[in-house]
């Protein structure tokens, strides 16, 4: 069987935990000018997202750095490229133009307390205003800018390609703690830079630097991960220390970010900092004890509900968010708990994104084009023959 366990049950995880986000953000304390619907919130959802925000993206990059590293030690450097294309470029292009306009238009249905936005005159409408936003500000990337960093990281990386096993080598020389105690300190520089106390995600197609040095460290981690095996097994002997430290770290990361907008504080300097420290520290503990738990050599077992649900990962990506968007559209004008609005949009959502997948993508051209060709299995009739 031609496929890594442990990749599955990671994007399983990864993949629950950003539809929680998702899911989750109208429900916070915490206003979002990213996010169009903002009801009265709870700080457990406050609490949730940014616990999970702490090592999230940086798991993913994780992953596809050690991925990248796979298919090039297999692929020549055409063979990646046009897979990539085929895999990342072109499906990214494609929901730049059509799922991007949709998440757009809900920025301009949110002032609806009523059901009047089901009509087709204002919803058309509010469709062509979504592209005017889009094109006024250099089209929004939305939750789609994993991607467009992804395939940046893939051009440093192949660039960097003769350099990479050299510049491995080079690492294995120092201690692993050492390592993490430096990247730790590059981020933190780079946080400073950042409009906010978390990672600035690119809003357009600019991208923003200092969020991409950071990710870039962990994309570069996944790619030791795959070639280093003294690194490797000193971060599994090391696990269960980050691990714990990373949680304690990350209760502790969210109580200075309380104090953001109070600028007028006379410590707020020493908060930001304090901020800044604990959030970095709490995202690398997290993010590599994470890992190591999924690799280590008892969570390889295969499971095929994992394993469809992990082909599906990459059409919930893309959908579950203005599928999502969609249902606390509708839920808005409805008066009960925010916390079963948030189950509904959550279990919802992701049961109509497996339902989509499972009869009208999985053993169609999009469900090759975004993980490979699947082919629906024909039940056996039984006849005598066969008896």
């Amino acid at each position: 069987m031609n496929r890594f366990a442990f990749i599955d049950n990671i994007k399983v995880f990864g993949n629950f935990i950003r539809c929680m986000i998702h899911a989750a953000v109208p429900y916070m304390v915490t206003y979002s000018a990213m996010w169009p619907f903002d009801e009265e919130g709870s700080y457990v959802f406050d609490f949730a997202i940014f616990e999970g925000h702490l090592f999230l993206m940086e798991l993913f990059f994780v992953l596809t750095g050690y991925m990248f590293a796979l298919q090039i030690s297999k692929k020549t450097t055409k063979e990646f490229l046009i897979n990539r294309l085929k895999k990342i470029l072109i499906p990214f292009l494609l929901c730049l133009v059509i799922i991007m306009p949709v998440v757009l238009t809900y920025f301009n249905l949110k002032s609806y307390t009523t059901y009047e936005w089901l009509e087709i005159d204002g919803l058309i409408i509010a469709y062509k205003e979504g592209w005017n936003l889009g094109l006024s500000n250099f089209f929004p990337t939305g939750h789609l800018w994993f991607l467009y960093y992804l395939m940046i990281f893939y051009i440093i990386s192949l660039l960097l390609r003769r350099f990479i096993t050299r510049i491995i080598s080079y690492l294995e020389r120092f201690s692993f703690f050492f390592l993490f105690i430096a990247s730790c300190l590059i981020s933190i520089v780079a946080f400073f830079f950042m409009k906010r106390w978390l990672v600035d995600n690119p809003l357009t197609l600019i991208p923003e630097l200092p969020s991409l040095i950071h990710y870039y460290i962990f994309f570069f981690f996944g790619i030791i991960s795959f070639s280093s095996k003294k690194l490797t097994a000193a971060l599994q002997l090391n696990k269960y220390k980050f691990l714990v430290a990373g949680i304690i770290i990350g209760i502790f990361a969210i109580v200075p970010q309380l104090f953001f907008e109070k600028s007028e504080h006379q410590y707020y300097t020493l908060i930001k900092f304090t901020a800044i420290i604990l959030h970095v520290i709490a995202t690398y503990s997290l993010t590599i004890s994470i890992w190591a738990l999924f690799t280590q050599e008892k969570s390889r077992n295969y499971s095929k509900p994992i394993a469809y649900l992990s082909d599906a990962n990459y059409w919930i990506y893309i959908t579950f968010l203005p599928i999502a968007m969609l249902i606390q559209l509708c839920l808005l004008p409805l008066s009960f708990s925010i916390f079963l609005k948030f189950l509904i949009t959550y279990i919802l959502g992701i049961t109509i994104c497996l339902v989509i997948y499972e009869y009208f993508v999985r053993y169609t051209w999009i469900g090759t084009m975004l993980n490979r060709k699947k082919t629906r299995k024909k039940a056996t009739i039984l006849t005598s023959k066969t008896l």
